[in-house]
């Protein structure tokens, strides 16, 4: 399920069990993007033909007064130190988004 969302999904779609942040190029070259899924917080960078998974948190949900309804809080610190350590550039705007996942996150050389 994570890894048909990294692959298909895109930041602005609505999302199902997997919330899509950013997506942006590593200075190494590949695609990464940031994601929630449950109570995890994460970075996945393409690697061939499959997403790794070198950053993960855990997320604590909160729940508004009076509801039952739960938000996932804001991305975690240790995943937006690993973005900033590892962004090249600024993050993909809609259309090089989708021009990745058209490539299959395949980053061209």
């Amino acid at each position: 399920e994570l890894a048909a969302a990294l692959s298909h999904q895109l930041a602005a779609d609505a999302p199902g069990a997997v919330r899509v942040g950013v997506s942006f190029r590593a200075r190494d070259g590949a695609y990464c993007r940031t994601f929630t899924y449950q109570s995890t917080a994460g970075l996945a960078c393409r690697v061939g033909e499959q997403w790794s998974l070198p950053m993960l948190a855990q997320t604590t949900p909160t729940t508004a007064a009076g509801s039952t309804y739960r938000q996932a809080s804001s991305m975690p610190a240790a995943i937006l130190d690993a973005v900033d350590a590892r962004i090249n550039g600024p993050a993909l705007d809609a259309a090089a988004e989708k021009a990745a996942a058209a490539q299959d996150w395949r980053a061209a050389r």
